[in-house]
């Protein structure tokens, strides 16, 4: 009848759902919902082979305890296809020889019994080698369900559909960690692999890494076991475009784990530039002139510290190359420990050029505002990460840069602040500070002394004092020829000549440096030169035969010219004084008998006005520079 199933058909699918659980849950899912399928049980049961009908209490032998399904992969000398071991229920992956040969059987064994002696969590597990049907060789292997590496790689929106990645790189470099893991245990039992590369890694569904394809793997130096295949059987193995010059050039005392870390950087390398470090060279070439093989630049926007790390794994003297993969392993872990602030250096480097390009614009706004970013970016990753070297240079990169830019705007002592809050700065930095120090120490001095010439207040003590002893003596001594005229011009010459010497021995005790400032300096060489002027006058008067009120006229006409020279020249608050000496010798010329008094008025006038003006000048408030110095601020 329609529907229902024979005797022998019942007892057959018994069988079935007793050895494949997978397929009993099908059928249960099925009995509740006609619509349901399990995708799982329905997959597995397209994929995997039929297994041959025994009774539930049997346990195979021989080739009948696998059966052979569809393939899976297929790589230079053989085939790996899906397979169930009928004993275990299981599913598993059975690699066979596509041609079987001699030698190929040979090399397949040898690659079975290395392959089963490396026990990692990263390496495919070897469960059983058996004979088919036909008596060729069938390794049967853990089955992985999962992706290469090689075709998800480069496929963010694939990561994260599959396997929930939100970081690309970070899962990559895990990947990659996973299979320094694998090397480093080969390693340790003294196995290479020779043929690292992306295609060969498996990605599982759960999460699980493995290193497949360990057919030219082989022992490297003593051949100590000659069951296990050795890499003087094959020095010659590997894919080109990975491979290291050693690998290429055939000798097998070079070859050991320093090849494997070579392709660890070659896929590092293709993880950050998307293609094989060697892709474009020809295998003739690569075979001729292996070490003659250039490597094109990463791009800008690679990790520099990834970048380094291929650097140092791809130079073709072994010795430069990182020797082991834990080597390399604990460089990549270090950047994926640091990448934040490592990240956080790479914002502030970005920063700081932009603050070099304002620079160079004469945008200083903008080279504040890029410095100030910079320098926030680079303490924030020494925060996050104290070691990392990179902030550490930028921050000198940054002080160095706002100390030209101080340096450029004239602000030098504050290039100078900087310069001594920077440990071990540049000598061509410190010089041009120094440079700039001097130059403005120079300026500053230079102002300071102009400025002490040129301050009123310098000598005014001085100035009251000699004030105080002039004025008295020159006053009485005009007084008293206005009262009792002379005859002669003896004691006008008299007068003028004491007066002269009096005044060089007092002021010369008192030192030049009273006289380096401008003021005392005008007045003290315009009164000499106003008296030597009068003296001379009257000495020529007296030789020519003038008469006393000539000789006095022209004597009020000196003290009214050096009067207002003074004035002129030095201090306009003289200038009265000068006008009203003028006044009086215009007065004296009209009336002539008038000179002797008007000579005495100009001597009360002129000695009242210098110590009028004195005494303000000691009155008002103190300035940096005391009022009693006489000595310039000298060059520092």
């Amino acid at each position: 009848m329609r529907g229902e199933l024979e005797s022998d058909e019942i007892a057959a699918l018994e069988r079935e759902l007793d050895e494949r659980p997978s397929l009993r849950l099908a059928l249960a899912a099925c009995a509740r919902d006609p619509s349901t399928v399990v995708e799982g049980a329905a997959n597995e049961h397209r994929s995997l082979p039929r297994p041959p009908p025994v009774s539930s209490d049997a346990v195979l032998d021989g080739p009948e305890r696998l059966a052979l399904g569809e393939t899976l992969g297929e790589g230079g000398m053989g085939t790996v296809r899906h397979g169930f071991q009928t004993n275990l229920g299981r599913a598993v992956a059975v690699k066979t020889l596509r041609d079987e040969t001699p030698s190929g059987t040979h090399r397949l064994l040898q690659e079975a019994r290395l392959t089963a002696r490396l026990q990692h969590p990263n390496i495919v597990p070897v469960h059983e080698i058996m004979e088919g049907h036909s008596g060729e060789l069938q390794i049967v292997l853990k089955q992985v369900e999962g992706a290469l590496w090689a075709s998800v790689m480069h496929e963010p929106a694939t990561l994260r559909a599959r396997f929930g990645v939100e970081d690309a790189l970070d899962w990559n470099l895990g990947v990659l960690v996973a299979v320094c893991n694998a090397l480093a245990y080969a390693h340790e039992r003294g196995v290479i692999h020779r043929d690292v590369k992306p295609s060969n890694v498996m990605v599982g569904n759960f999460g699980e890494i493995y290193l497949l394809d360990w057919g030219i793997a082989a022992v490297w130096g003593d051949r100590t076991d000659p069951q296990l295949a050795h890499v003087e059987d094959t020095p010659i193995a590997g894919t080109p475009s990975y491979m290291a010059p050693e690998q290429l050039e055939g000798d097998a005392d070079f070859l050991g784990p320093w090849t494997d870390t070579y392709l660890l950087g070659a896929t590092l390398y293709e993880l950050l530039g998307g293609r094989a470090p060697h892709a474009d060279a020809s295998k003739q070439e690569s075979r001729a002139h292996p070490r003659d093989r250039s490597v094109a630049p990463l791009g800008a926007d690679a990790p520099r510290e990834l970048v380094a790390i291929v650097t140092q794994s791809l130079t073709n003297n072994p010795e430069d190359r990182l020797l082991s993969p834990q080597a390399f392993r604990a460089l990549v872990e270090a950047f994926r420990s640091h990448r934040g602030s490592l990240g956080l250096a790479d914002r502030a480097e970005r920063s700081l050029r932009l603050a070099t390009d304002a620079a160079a614009t004469v945008l200083a706004s903008e080279t504040d505002h890029h410095l100030g970013e910079a320098e926030f970016g680079f303490r924030a990753a020494l925060e996050a990460w104290p070691d990392n070297e990179r902030a550490r240079v930028g921050l000198r990169e940054v002080a160095t840069h706002r100390i030209d830019v101080a340096l450029a705007d004239g602000h030098v002592q504050a290039a100078r602040r900087l310069l001594d809050a920077l440990a071990d700065p540049p000598a061509s930095l410190v010089r041009r500070v120094e440079r700039a120090s001097s130059i403005e120490d120079a300026q500053r001095a230079a102002a300071d002394r102009a400025a002490w010439h040129g301050n009123l207040k310098i000598g005014a003590a001085v100035r009251g004092a000699l004030v105080a002893v002039f004025s008295p003596v020159w006053v009485l001594g005009w007084v008293a020829l206005a009262i009792w005229p002379a005859d002669t011009k003896r004691p006008i010459v008299a007068l003028l000549a004491g007066f002269l010497v009096f005044a060089m021995v007092i002021v010369g005790s008192q030192g030049l440096d009273f006289l380096k400032n401008r003021l005392n300096k005008s007045n003290v060489l315009g009164a000499g030169a106003g008296v030597v002027a009068a003296l001379a006058w009257t000495l020529s008067a007296a030789h020519v035969g003038l008469g006393m009120e000539e000789t006095e006229l022209g004597i009020l006409l000196v003290f009214a010219l050096t009067a207002l020279v003074i004035a002129v020249t030095a201090d306009l608050r003289g200038l009265p004084v000068g006008l009203v000496n003028f006044g009086l010798f215009v007065g004296a010329s009209l009336a002539p008998a008038f000179a002797r008094h008007a000579l005495a008025m100009s001597a009360v006038v002129v000695a009242g006005s210098l110590a009028v003006n004195n005494l303000r000048l000691r009155r008002r408030p103190r300035t940096s520079v005391p009022p009693d110095s006489f000595k310039p601020a000298s060059p520092r």
